[in-house]
């Protein structure tokens, strides 16, 4: 077994792996680190790479059905998203109402659940 970093002209070996819907949204700082065995074939993979995250998007109940808020507050990510120079942003969403505004917005649902995991001490 050998492990390196991908090529970007080796992402479409990636076809078959869960970041098959990725390989275009990877940006090009990603480390795509795979693991080959001993005929050159993916047997893992996995990629590393900044990206501007949005968690914790909230409305009020009393204002979820009213447009202003909503308005407000898309307008000040893509604000500020764009004053950062970020192209794209991943998100989650916990209700419906939020998943309809993510398909109105023209977000990818991406597949898996997602976790935030403490790099640190091995444990």
């Amino acid at each position: 077994m050998t492990r390196r970093i991908l090529s970007r002209d080796e992402y479409p070996r990636l076809v078959g792996t869960y970041l098959e819907p990725l390989i275009e949204a990877l940006p090009l700082d990603a480390d795509v680190i795979v693991v080959e065995d001993a005929n050159g074939v993916i047997v893992g993979c996995s990629s590393l790479f900044h990206r501007d995250h949005v968690e914790g998007s909230w409305i009020a109940e009393a204002h979820r059905h009213h447009s202003v808020v909503a308005r407000h507050l898309l307008k000040g990510i893509r604000d500020t998203a764009q004053m950062r120079g970020t192209e794209r942003l991943i998100t989650a969403s916990m209700d419906d109402l939020m998943t309809q505004l993510l398909d109105k917005l023209g977000a990818t649902l991406l597949p898996g659940l997602h976790y935030v995991w403490p790099i640190g001490k091995e444990s």
